[in-house]
Parts: structure tokens; C-alpha cells; sequence
């Protein structure tokens, strides 16, 4: 038996959900972690990034993301990142 700790079931799924996504962000050049952390993208934008394998398309990718302010639909849509599901 588990002791009760106060949060449900479901609370204890999305809490450990949550740090494996920040554990994946840690895959990331530096340089966007930087950018994640200064607020120059999003946590959306940084977990479509983390699907793209290349580090090089990568970052590529964030500065297209920041020098034309793209939306995380825009970036999920975006050729660098189709040509990684190809």
C-alpha cells in the first residue's frame, strides 16, 4: 500500500509526464536551452524542436523561429521538421 501523499493518481502521472518533457529538452544545443530559458521561444516551440534529430536543423529552425516570430502550428508545420518525419 502506498502512503497518501494528498495528490490523486492523475496528478502523480502529469507531474512525472512534465520532468520526462524537461528531461528531453536537455537534448537541445545549449544555445536553445539558453533560448528557452530567456523566453526568446516557448516550451512549444522547444518540444517540436526536440523531435528534429540534427542538432544543425535544430538551430536552424529556432532562429528561423525568432527572426520571424513564428507560432508553435507554424513550426509543427514547417519543412525542417517534415523532412524529419519523412
Amino acid at each position: 500500500m502506498q502512503p497518501n501523499t494528498g495528490r490523486s493518481e492523475s496528478q502523480g502521472r502529469q507531474e512525472k509526464s512534465h520532468g520526462s518533457n524537461y528531461l528531453r529538452l536537455l537534448k537541445l544545443p545549449a544555445e536553445i536551452q539558453v533560448g528557452i530559458r530567456d523566453n526568446r521561444i516557448t516550451m512549444g516551440h522547444a518540444r517540436t524542436l526536440v523531435t528534429i534529430e540534427d542538432p544543425k536543423d535544430q538551430l536552424k529552425l529556432f532562429y528561423q523561429i525568432i527572426e520571424k516570430d513564428l507560432s508553435v502550428r507554424k513550426v509543427e508545420g514547417s519543412p525542417e521538421r517534415s523532412k524529419e518525419t519523412c
